[in-house]
């Protein structure tokens, strides 16, 4: 495959994303100044291309799927799960994010034009359970439909193809939003409470002290991860740097840095001196892109802001059909048992509640699970494949010892720098390095465990692994 028609639009899409760079701000905007914020931009994009080609150089060097490939690390049995199944129903959760996002975002996009009233959108309260309005309760149960019904219609294709013409759309939107407001806004000095503002006690967000740098690794890691795939497919080496350059390290940066400028608009605009910066139960969180679009009347027409909310909420949709399919075509390989349409309503059940109850409104705290999850199973896959040569990886049986233990080892070493946070400098708080802490670990836990000799021994022979990789030699 062409790099121009898989890589690059693969990870543009990734990265216009709107839930990738919506909340990247909220936790450091305040308390860091300009160039802090820039590095952060920057050095995550780079760490994010460093992953990436790490990842799709494996594949195209062995040739190989990821859970081919990752069956040499943890064993064929444990590949499937951890690199399979774990990841497809990770999915379940994604698919929520950007259904949930997509909702919102609309529904944002009315109320700033006025034609939906405040309190149609402000959750309900049973107790100490929030619940979201009857409102987006009512849209969600449409969309979950929807997107279920493109799936048993074996449409996931269309829609995602959709989206390789929508992604440069996308791009030069958010592109434009930035010069809009940079633009619109009068020239002055940013005041001093406008870097200082504080959150009501009641909307403290649980990633509030979450940093960009760590948001962007953290989201990276999965989609790092699915790159071994990405490069087995690719015919050149070059090919990885033709669409890596670009469409990771520079749309990264860009998507990043294009976001920074929106919200840095509107909290310098002359309207948010004189205006009470907190936000109401059913607003944005302060500080993220939706709220600086929705908020900056100084810079925005109505009608632009709403334009502009629910375009990139329905550019959120596409990917909400990618994760349903992959999990349900996961589950269903793994459980013939269980037909896609039972797959599909388990994981539509799953998002509804993740949704109503408002557990995915908050994106930090979710981006650096995924990174303390899956950058350890790069890291093990690295101390194993990395100094070897083709003929020297192999397809072990069952579940591989070493490999266990060292995705094990990094997930807790990475969560041990996770809990320890508020004790750590703010170097270390700006920096949040559990996930890269976690792979490193990983990878030196592998190589340690390989010298020791606790790697699984049961190897598949030459003719069933030419059977692995091409299965329809069965018929013959």
């Amino acid at each position: 495959m062409s790099w121009y028609r898989g890589i690059a639009p693969a990870y543009l899409n990734l990265f216009i994303w709107a839930p990738f760079f919506d909340q990247l701000w909220v936790g450091t905007y305040r308390d860091s100044s300009l160039g802090w914020l820039v590095a952060s931009a920057l050095l995550g994009a780079l760490l994010c291309f460093a992953v990436f080609l790490l990842a799709a150089t494996w594949g195209f060097r062995f040739k190989r799927p990821l859970v081919v490939l990752a069956a040499s690390t943890f064993g064929a049995t444990g590949s499937e799960w951890l690199c399979g199944l774990f990841l497809a129903g990770f999915g379940v959760f994604w698919y929520a994010i950007a259904l949930n996002f997509a909702i919102d975002s609309t529904l944002l996009g009315l109320r700033a034009t006025g034609l939906l009233p405040d309190p149609a959108t402000l959750p309900w309260h049973l107790g100490a359970l929030s619940i979201k309005s009857p409102v987006f309760l009512c849209v969600a149960l449409f969309w979950l439909y929807i997107t279920r019904l493109a799936i048993l219609m074996r449409l996931s294709g269309v829609v995602v193809a959709l989206m390789k013409f929508y992604a440069p759309i996308a791009l030069a939107l958010l592109t434009a939003t930035a010069l809009w407001g940079l633009l619109s806004i009068k020239a002055q000095p940013h005041d001093v409470t406008v870097f200082s503002l504080d959150y009501p006690d009641s909307l403290v967000p649980t990633s509030s002290s979450h940093s960009a740098l760590a948001m962007m690794v953290g989201f990276f890691a999965a989609g790092g991860l699915l790159s071994v795939d990405w490069g087995a497919a690719v015919g050149t080496r070059r090919d990885l740097l033709r669409a890596g350059l670009p469409c990771v390290l520079g749309a990264a940066a860009w998507t990043s840095i294009m976001c920074l400028v929106v919200v840095m608009n509107t909290a310098s605009s002359p309207g948010m001196l004189d205006r009470d910066p907190r936000a109401g139960p059913a607003d944005p969180l302060l500080m993220s892109f939706r709220w600086a679009v929705f908020e900056g009347t100084d810079l925005f027409p109505r009608t632009v802001a709403a334009t502009i909310l629910i375009l990139f909420g329905l550019a959120a949709l596409a990917p909400a059909v990618s994760s349903l399919a992959r999990f349900s075509l996961s589950v269903t390989t793994h459980w013939p048992s269980l037909t896609p349409n039972r797959a599909t309503l388990i994981a539509c059940c799953i998002a509804f509640l993740l949704m109503a109850t408002g557990q995915v409104d908050r994106l930090g705290l979710f981006y650096r699970a995924a990174g303390l999850v899956f950058a350890p199973l790069l890291g093990a896959m690295a101390g194993d494949v990395l100094g070897k040569s083709q003929g020297a990886i192999a397809l072990r049986v069952g579940i591989n010892p070493a490999g266990i233990v060292s995705w094990v080892s990094g997930v807790a070493a990475g969560l041990t720098l996770f809990l320890t946070t508020p004790l750590q400098s703010d170097f270390l708080a700006w920096l949040q390095p559990e996930s890269i802490c976690g792979m490193l670990v990983s990878a030196c836990v592998y190589r340690l465990l390989c010298l020791f000799g606790f790697e699984s021994g049961r190897v598949l022979d030459a003719q069933a692994v030419a059977f692995v990789e091409q299965p329809a030699s069965l018929e013959a």
